[in-house]
């Protein structure tokens, strides 16, 4: 039987990170050497934003989806071919009648997917359900659908949510290793909601004034670390990795609960 699965928020930063050697990439390698087989990954993207509804990912060999561009041709090349899994899919779907999803038989992996699990799971021995995100919904909707998703935890499956505690693309400054005093006190707190267990401060974020709007001008990679809150069991630990403000404005924080 395969014991109850920690939880992931990565801040999977630039898509480059999928080919680079970088103090983050280490990171990612390090935590996935310490989190066994689990019988299943969902994986909760950033870059998965649906408008109106929640999809479910039911393709049993999905395709690689670059979804970036005039990037080095490497980065086209990168593929992570482990299957699908519709059975574990549709098990997930029965969970859900206040949050109704769709299944979605079409839908690959996007960059906020492959471009840590090639460092988390190398081996791409184990199956990979994607769940998007409904930008139509507050926070607070996600908060609470998080909260359904801790059951999978007990039955085999890794939740990993792939976003950005700091992520604003049109303050990167390449070249620079100077990161915004607004990105610094954005992350910060949001680290110490984690750690109090301060949850509904995270949540309503937006209340924060104008870090917040710097740090997310719009807050699709905040909403995985929204979701992953919500599936957080009151006895879980949280210990942080992989810290530190890449680009100036992208805040690289990421976490493990268990």
């Amino acid at each position: 039987m395969t014991p109850k699965q920690p939880l992931l928020f990565i801040g999977h930063g630039s898509p480059m990170n999928a080919i680079e050697d970088t103090q983050y990439t280490r990171e990612w390698q390090r935590i996935g050497k310490t989190l066994g087989t689990p019988r299943a990954l969902l994986m909760i993207s950033a870059h998965w934003i649906t408008e109106g509804e929640t999809r479910i990912a039911t393709a049993e060999h999905p395709e690689m989806i670059y979804d970036m561009y005039g990037f080095p041709e490497e980065l086209y090349q990168v593929d992570y071919p482990t299957s699908g899994s519709a059975a574990i899919a549709n098990e997930i779907l029965a969970l859900f009648s206040a949050f109704p999803i769709q299944s979605d038989s079409e839908r690959g992996f996007d960059h906020g997917v492959w471009s840590v699990l090639v460092h988390l799971f190398p081996e791409h021995n184990i199956p990979v359900i994607a769940l998007s995100l409904d930008y139509d919904q507050p926070p607070e909707w996600h908060y609470e659908f998080g909260k359904i998703l801790r059951m999978l935890r007990e039955q085999g499956i890794l939740i990993i949510a792939s976003g950005n505690t700091v992520h604003n693309l049109s303050k990167v400054s390449f070249g620079s290793p100077v990161s915004y005093d607004w990105a610094r006190e954005f992350d910060e707190r949001i680290q110490k909601g984690v750690r109090e267990k301060n949850y509904e401060d995270i949540v309503d974020f937006r209340s924060w004034g104008t870090i917040s709007k710097l740090a997310h001008p719009t807050y699709d990679h905040l909403l995985p670390l929204i979701v992953a809150l919500g599936a957080v069991r009151q006895e879980d630990s949280v210990a942080f990795f992989a810290q530190g403000i890449d680009l100036g404005s992208v805040a690289m924080t990421s976490m493990i609960w268990k």
